[in-house]
């Protein structure tokens, strides 16, 4: 196991975000495709002489995921992400299967998507930290209020967004149970003042999904108390 994290982490400074070539019309935002995710870090990660497996588990109502990392006689795996398959046809099964595969791969690499905001961010005068996540600049705090109250948190559609401080959107997902998958990849460190500016900035978003799986999904209604319990 020693040598599977040595060789892990010298992967890891070979990597920042992937790029976010995919568009989410309804939030004008972007976010990383599941293929272009796989094509990001595979080839780093097989360099180093790493494996990456994605290993489907039985499930009800959903999919559920498994990513594990291979190599040098040992095994990590970043355990199980389930996604609820909100229509149960083939179609709604295959869309729950793609957000399952890229969260949980995500997730195992700790690569998200290369933020892209069609230069609101620079214009605003935000900065990043070393780990990618936007922080506001304080010259800034006007522009991120105003961007902040128009971004979208949730429609009645049922549609999720995570965003930063600064009103970026993070990701946007479909179902209670992919936000809760987003926000343990985003917002599990409630002692982390990234995850606090995404969590805060998401609050609205994270609520309804935890209102609203409450009669159909008491799985991720009690996994998304715990996480507002964190944070009250």
């Amino acid at each position: 196991m020693q040598e599977l994290i040595k060789n892990l982490t010298a992967a890891q400074a070979e990597m920042s975000h992937a790029a976010a070539t995919g568009n989410n019309p309804h939030f004008k935002s972007k976010y990383v495709p599941y293929e272009v995710l796989m094509d990001y870090v595979k080839p780093v990660l097989n360099n180093h002489g790493i494996y990456v497996q994605q290993v489907s588990h039985e499930t009800e109502g959903g999919v559920c995921v498994e990513t594990v990392l291979h190599g040098h006689g040992s095994a990590l795996s970043s355990g199980k992400v389930f996604v609820r398959a909100d229509k149960q046809t083939p179609q709604g099964y295959g869309s729950a299967l793609t957000y399952a595969r890229r969260y949980s791969l995500s997730l195992a690499t700790s690569v998200g998507a290369d933020k892209d905001d069609d230069a609101n961010v620079a214009e605003a005068g935000q900065v990043f930290k070393k780990s990618g996540d936007l922080l506001p600049n304080p010259k800034a705090t006007k522009y991120a209020a105003k961007k902040q109250a128009q971004a979208p948190k949730s429609s009645p559609n049922g549609e999720f967004s995570l965003q930063t401080a600064a009103g970026s959107i993070i990701t946007t997902v479909d179902s209670p149970s992919a936000l809760l998958a987003a926000c343990r990849q985003h917002v599990s460190k409630s002692d982390d003042d990234n995850c606090q500016a995404i969590y805060f900035a998401s609050k609205e978003a994270i609520s309804v999904a935890h209102k609203i799986s409450q009669e159909n999904d008491p799985e991720t209604h009690a996994a998304l108390t715990k996480l507002i319990g964190m944070y009250s």
